[in-house]
């Protein structure tokens, strides 16, 4: 016969896991009591949750294992627990009753004992099995055990163990446990933690004790749903390993601290930021800072810090709210914490410095101030910088003085999704795999990524139980104003700590404000919702106003308002802009006062004014020969396409980048931008293909044979296009050229220079080597053929400050462009007024004016 396995190594009967135990906290209880136990009894070596039965417990008898196999039954029956239930089998199927379960369990080598746990009292008979295996009653000859024996086995005839033994053996290994209720099982729980506590000489106060215990439980629970067939180990409780998570626990709850409470279910992607903090706070006497905008999570960052650290803050943490009167607060702590005597005597800022100079609990103290708002104010109270205080606050200012700070942006998108999750079903997260829409990413894209706006919208969209498609359209519709980002005071379900919407929050900023700062940020609020250069806002400023300009700025910066991306690049949060946005109402004053000055930038160069006579002339050109009204045109660019808009602004802007590009030396792709923005801004979506957008221009007649060479000039600017589309544009050239019976010279003429390009078959790469060695050349070939033969005008040179006053005025056109077309609120007339006198002269403008051509 082969010797029986360890008790170690055999597999459960049962999966056990989450599915079986549902609902089972009596039975939590019940283990938890038994973990509490084995930190008091060294003789409770293991707890074994869910494994061979409800509960095992390894025992150490006399140097030999022993296990004891619980069972734990919850059932609350209409009547006492009797023989009669104990063996009732169901369906009358062997091997099925509680004690036949429960028996079931001897198989392994070792000796092993059992154990019935119910909430209801047994009857008569079942009585000697409550009192212990040792008692005298079981023992004595015709006693009441004997009794018991003899209806268990009428009721269980001819029932052996898996290793053959009987009925009566087992009862005389098993012992019966009344708890009557889980609340009954807690008090005691919470008894024995409490005296383990005192053992290792810690004293807590019952809620302590209590969130102690709740740990516990949770612990055991993730224990008993645990799949052992994946990790076995995490089902077990070692008695050393549960000492050496307990005992730092209870003497971390030991920590005096006034921690605020947060229902935050998970703190998301901020572990670097944490590590950070805790590096800065290492030197002695150190101050860190944790800085950013309103609603980034601030709070919540130092909030987790202290947790997460609590161990390295043995002295005590304190938090501050800098709002209220911090000296009482310190005091306080005190006196509440510390148990120190405060001679009241003294003034207030006397008893601090008490307070610091006699915090009597040894080791590193954090104190934290919240919500700083003027750093002066706090100062004169805060602890001595010495090894032992460390001093930790939040503020939305930027403070340039401290030694460390932490500036704490908004989320990256995972983690805005991940936060978003905690909100919303899982299966609302993923991408929309039949459309391909991603509205969980556009959802926190149109927050912008700020945590304060995810916990609000998160909160509404899990209460309304709205689709995040529902709540994106929502937010469209009213924006900042929308109630899902507001916070109602009066709403008795609310368990998160907000004490202010997003709009309220923003609006404290916009409070601290001067007026010149608030201007700035009208103004910013127009531009592109990426990021705008600093020297285009300068640029609309008047010289006498820069460095209050400058003052606006640095204001912005220091409530974290405005964004630095670059040295002279500045991006408003999504969010502010909004804000802003919504603060200004109609944008009309603000922008014909930009487009005023966009004027004056050349308004004086009367060359460059001659200049822009020209320009207007060109587009005039086209205007008379297709467009008699003057105003818009349709035009038939492609039998694939239906009719577009195109204003005159357009045709001008063609003509100034013509000029632009090619008498001040910059790049090619600059007529590239010119195009794309006016193009897109002026009704030419989507036209991204280089042949349609060739054949546009043809068809517009905009200089006929310079604008596919306009075309593959960018192209070529731009080495790597898909499609190499110089070749076919030449092609259109000719045969435009051909069908108009141009002069002979210039078909001539750009059939040499078509012939100088090197073959499509021959490769991309080749063509962009080619061009690299021989591009400058040809361009300027092909730049004096289209002024010899089509008319442009004359060879333009401008001076050095004229480029540089050109380009200037292309970027305040090009920004001014920007915010037309950027969801500000215009009145329609103001906007048709400014599209239509784009890139014209001065003089024209007033003209237009006195004639009443523009309102």
């Amino acid at each position: 016969m082969l010797p029986r396995p360890s008790y170690r190594n055999i597999s459960p009967v049962e999966s056990g896991g989450e599915r079986a135990r549902q609902g089972f906290t009596f039975q939590d209880h019940v283990a938890a009591g038994y973990c509490i136990d084995m930190l008091l009894n060294a003789g409770i070596l293991e707890v074994w949750c869910e494994l061979l039965d409800d509960i095992t417990i390894v025992r150490n008898q006399a140097g030999q294992e022993e296990f004891e196999f619980v069972q734990v039954k919850s059932n609350k029956l209409d009547q006492l627990w009797s023989v009669a239930k104990l063996c009732e089998r169901d369906q009358k199927n062997p091997g099925t009753s509680i004690l036949e379960k429960l028996f079931a369990n001897e198989r392994g080598a070792e000796p092993c004992r059992f154990r019935i746990v119910t909430c209801r009292d047994v009857n008569n008979e079942l009585k000697v099995l409550t009192l212990p295996l040792n008692s005298p009653v079981r023992t004595a000859p015709n006693n009441k055990f004997t009794h018991l024996c003899q209806q268990v086995s009428e009721k269980l005839p001819n029932y052996k163990s898996p290793i053959g033994s009987d009925t009566s053996s087992g009862l005389s290994r098993t012992e019966w446990d009344v708890r009557y209720s889980e609340e009954a099982i807690r008090e005691k729980n919470l008894s024995n933690i409490r005296a383990f506590g005192e053992c290792i000489g810690v004293f807590l106060s019952a809620k302590q004790w209590t969130e102690i215990y709740e740990k516990i439980l949770y612990k055991v629970k993730e224990a008993g749903e645990a799949n052992w067939e994946i990790n076995l180990d995490a089902k077990k409780f070692k008695r050393n390993k549960f000492l050496d998570w307990i005992i730092p626990l209870i003497k971390l709850a030991d920590v005096p601290e006034n921690l605020p409470h947060s229902a935050i279910r998970q703190f998301v992607s901020r572990e670097e930021e944490l590590e950070t903090l805790h590096r800065q706070l290492q030197e002695d006497g150190a101050m860190s800072a944790i800085i950013g905008m309103r609603g980034v999570g601030k709070t919540e960052l130092a909030r987790q810090y202290a947790l997460k650290y609590k161990g390295s803050y043995p002295g005590g943490i304190c938090w501050l709210h800098a709002k209220e009167d911090i000296r009482l607060k310190i005091i306080q702590f005190a006196k509440s914490r510390l148990q120190l005597d405060v001679p009241y005597q003294q003034d207030l800022s006397a008893q601090v410095g008490f307070c610091w100079t006699y915090w009597n609990r040894p080791g590193r103290v954090l104190v934290l101030l919240d919500d700083v708002n003027n750093f002066t104010e706090i100062e004169p109270f805060l602890p001595p910088q010495n090894e032992r205080f460390r001093v930790l606050i939040t503020t939305h200012w930027k403070f340039d003085d401290l030694p460390f700070s932490l500036t704490l942006h908004e989320l990256k998108e995972v983690a805005a999704l991940e936060l978003l999750a905690q909100w919303v079903k899982t299966e609302q997260i993923f991408c929309n795999v039949t459309t391909k829409e991603d509205v969980p990413s556009e959802l926190c894209a149109r927050l912008g990524h700020l945590p304060l706006a995810l916990h609000l919208v998160g909160r509404y969209i899990k209460k309304r139980r709205v689709t995040l498609m529902e709540m994106l359209q929502r937010l469209e519709g009213k924006g900042l104003r929308h109630p899902a980002l507001q916070v109602d005071q009066n709403d008795r379900t609310q368990t998160i700590r907000i004490e202010r919407g997003v709009a309220a929050a923003f609006e404290l900023s916009w409070e601290e404000l001067s007026e010149s700062a608030q201007r700035l940020g009208y103004s910013l609020s127009l531009c592109a919702s990426t990021h705008t250069a600093w020297s285009l806002i300068k640029s609309v400023t008047n010289e006498s106003e820069l460095e209050e300009l400058e003052d606006a700025r640095v204001e912005l910066e220091s409530l974290h308002l405005l964004q630095v991306q670059d040295k002279d690049l500045y991006q408003l949060h999504s969010l502010i802009r909004e804000f802003f946005q919504d603060k200004l109402g109609s944008t009309d004053k603000l922008l014909q006062s930009i487009k005023q000055r966009v004027d004056e930038v050349i308004g004086s160069d009367t060359e460059l004014q001659h200049f822009l006579t020209w320009v207007n002339q060109k587009s005039g050109s086209v205007k008379n020969s297709y467009n008699p009204d003057g105003r818009l045109k349709r035009i038939r660019f492609s039998s694939l396409y239906p009719d577009i808009l195109c204003k005159l602004a357009a045709i001008r802007a063609f003509y100034f980048d013509l000029a632009l590009v090619h008498n001040s030396g910059l790049a090619l792709p600059l007529y590239h931008k010119v195009k794309a923005e006016f193009s897109n801004n002026f009704g030419l979506r989507g036209l991204s293909d280089h042949r349609l957008t060739s054949e546009f221009e043809l068809s517009c007649a905009i200089e006929p044979g310079l604008a596919p060479y306009l075309h593959f000039a960018t192209d070529l600017g731009i080495v790597g296009a898909d499609d190499l589309a110089i070749d076919s544009a030449l092609d259109s050239n000719l045969e435009f050229a051909y069908s108009h019976i141009f002069e002979l010279k210039f078909r001539e003429s750009l059939k040499k220079l078509k012939e100088q390009l090197p073959t499509i078959d021959r490769g991309q790469d080749n063509f962009e080597n080619w061009w690299q060695s021989n591009g400058q050349t040809w361009t300027e070939q092909l730049r004096k053929v289209m002024i010899e033969h089509r008319n442009v005008g004359h060879d333009r040179q401008f001076r050095e400050e004229q480029k540089e006053k050109l380009k200037h005025y292309y970027d305040t056109n090009k920004l001014l462009v920007n915010c037309l077309n950027d969801d500000c609120k215009v009145n329609p007339e103001v906007r048709e007024a400014i599209e239509e006198t784009l890139l014209l002269p001065v003089a024209e403008i007033e003209r237009r004016k006195r004639e009443g051509i523009l309102g």
